[in-house]
């Protein structure tokens, strides 16, 4: 890889001059010491090789004591694969449309780090990895990624009424408001048992909450309509845009049919989404006519967990708990400063949307 190789491939990437610039200075700081080289041989090695999720801290700490420059180390050892990522998108014959939108998420982070650091440089390698392994494509609005189903629960249909039931997964365990507990907050532990008639529990999931309550599912009545061994369309929501709830519905759909022709190997039972935007807090907050709730109300809640520091990061862009340093700017801003100062806690959900065959 070399200089020209990078201005080439921004055809796709679309960064601005701006930090194209500060790129290319930290690749050429990069090449004109033996030392970083070798951090950065180290650094692909550990990310494509071992498939680590991130950098080591030694790489980190070795990088950031002998860089000068805006430190954009973790994006270059990202941009080695992208002749990978173009010879894939022409093997499935992708369209190009998908590809650049796709990786205008690069910029996005690029634009986040600043945001929250109030200097120049890139660090998401773990989220961006996957978009240049070629395991997420934007398609509209949304982004998505094919995978297994990693709901931690069971999602049955009634053969007759089209009713839903969702069970837990033995020995999940919840806190004492229902939600996914932490080893230090378990108040309850789902039993449940499964014979050649029937499915038995000792709790269901209902709004996104674990409720006490014995039930028996019988196999001649319910069907398994979502398990753990099915393939979904997990749902990422792209930020620095407005969340146009026509725009989602129109993005699912068009998802759909772009998985289905391309990736037709597979059959998708549901769109699945853990995210923060589908805080049933929300409700509290903000309007029933607000973009985020009308988002979250095209999901079937299924768990979640307390999770107040992922409302800092992306509502705030920052990670710093002190609620007085918090920017205060937009309506929402204040509305989870406003929560959160009451000290009351934030989940984050996962949920689902069920994908029924064409008839």
């Amino acid at each position: 890889m070399d200089r020209a190789y990078i201005i080439k491939i921004n055809e796709y990437l679309q960064i601005d001059p701006y930090n194209l610039d500060l790129i290319l200075q930290c690749f050429d700081e990069i090449q004109n010491s033996e030392f970083l080289k070798e951090q950065l041989a180290i650094a692909r090695h550990q990310i494509f090789v071992e498939n680590l999720y991130d950098l080591s801290d030694e790489v980190k700490a070795n990088v950031a004591s002998h860089l000068q420059g805006a430190n954009f180390f973790p994006l270059i050892v990202l941009l080695d694969k992208f002749d990978d990522v173009l010879a894939f998108y022409e093997k499935h014959q992708l369209p190009r449309e998908i590809l650049v939108h796709t990786f205008l998420d690069v910029n996005l982070w690029i634009r986040g780090y600043n945001d929250r650091n109030h200097k120049d440089g890139f660090e998401e390698l773990r989220w961006l990895k996957i978009h240049f392994k070629n395991e997420i494509f934007r398609v509209g609005r949304l982004q998505f990624i094919y995978k297994k189903n990693y709901l931690k629960a069971n999602v049955y249909t009634h053969k007759l009424t089209g009713e839903t039931v969702i069970i837990p997964h033995d020995l999940s365990a919840f806190d004492e408001e229902g939600f996914a507990a932490s080893s230090s907050t378990v108040q309850f532990t789902a039993q449940v048992k499964e014979t050649d008639e029937a499915i038995f529990s000792n709790c269901v999931l209902q709004d996104g909450v674990m409720i006490k309550q014995d039930v028996a599912l019988a196999k001649s009545d319910y069907d398994l309509f979502l398990g753990e061994n099915d393939y979904v369309l997990d749902v990422h929501i792209p930020g620095y845009e407005p969340l146009d709830v026509e725009k989602c519905k129109e993005s699912l759909e068009q998802a759909l049919t772009f998985y289905q022709t391309y990736f037709s190997d597979y059959t998708y039972k549901a769109f699945v989404c853990d995210s923060w935007l589908l805080a049933p807090q929300f409700k509290e907050m903000l309007s029933a006519d607000s973009n985020i709730n009308k988002f979250a109300s095209l999901f079937t809640l299924v768990t979640g967990a307390v999770r107040s520091s992922s409302f800092l990061f992306f509502v705030f862009r920052t990670t710093d708990p002190d609620l007085e340093k918090l920017p205060r700017k937009s309506s929402l801003q204040e509305s989870v400063y406003q929560y959160l100062k009451n000290n009351k806690s934030l989940s984050v959900m996962n949920g689902f949307i069920p994908i029924y065959p064409s008839k």
